[in-house]
């Protein structure tokens, strides 16, 4: 049911912020244990956060990811 997701004007949904803020928690979690947000595609210690990093890149790349997104993550080290 797509009325459950709550549309914002930007298009996204608030499930899918929520879900953003979390791998973003996740990666500040492994910025402190490795020293950087260079999580690989496969690291076994979280797969959906390596997927997720790995997909932020890609976005970034294709100028798909928001400016407020991006400006987090350089805010973080992420490169």
């Amino acid at each position: 049911d797509s009325s459950a997701l709550s549309h914002r004007r930007d298009g996204r949904t608030l499930k899918g912020d929520v879900i953003w803020r979390g791998r973003l928690n996740d990666l500040r979690d492994y910025k402190k244990k490795y020293g950087d947000c260079l999580v690989p595609y496969r690291y076994k210690g979280h797969r959906r956060l390596g997927l997720w990093v790995s997909t932020q890149r890609q976005l970034y790349r294709k100028s798909l990811l928001s400016k407020d997104r991006i400006e987090i993550l350089e805010a973080e080290g992420f490169v």
